[in-house]
């Protein structure tokens, strides 16, 4: 049997929660031999993964996974693959990347975050919507 890769459709900073902590948001593939989604981390400037722990959902069914441990104000990459009943893993989910934030954060990321808020506001307020990324 075969398995196809997840997908791995974000990764987000929890700082309301945790500084240390990420919410992945992810599918199991629709179709094949899925048992669950084993899901590993690394500093971007790192070449060595982690292990994130699994994800165990309803196939084709989208979910969320958070990740806590992380290194607060550094840049995080996640992937993901799905694993079938014979352990055999399918091919990796496209990465992703997050940086936690222990509430300050980079000076650059605070003031982009201020001015998308910002813009939002302005835009919904003019009768606008918007996606502002």
């Amino acid at each position: 049997m075969s398995v196809n890769a997840p997908t791995l459709t974000s990764a987000v900073d929890k700082e309301a929660v945790a500084e240390d902590s990420v919410t992945l948001t992810l599918t199991p593939p629709a179709a094949g031999d899925y048992l669950h989604t084993q899901i590993y981390y690394r500093l971007v400037s790192a070449s060595a993964w982690s292990d994130g722990g699994t994800y165990i959902g309803a196939q084709g069914v989208q979910g969320t996974k958070d990740i806590s441990g992380l290194t607060p104000n550094a840049m995080h990459e996640f992937i993901c693959f799905a694993v079938d009943g014979s352990g055999n893993a399918g091919p990796p989910s496209v990465a992703h990347r997050a940086m936690p934030t222990d509430g300050d954060g980079p000076i650059s990321l605070r003031i982009e975050t201020f001015l998308k808020a910002q813009m939002a506001t302005a835009t919904q307020a003019n009768g606008h919507y918007a996606d502002i990324t």
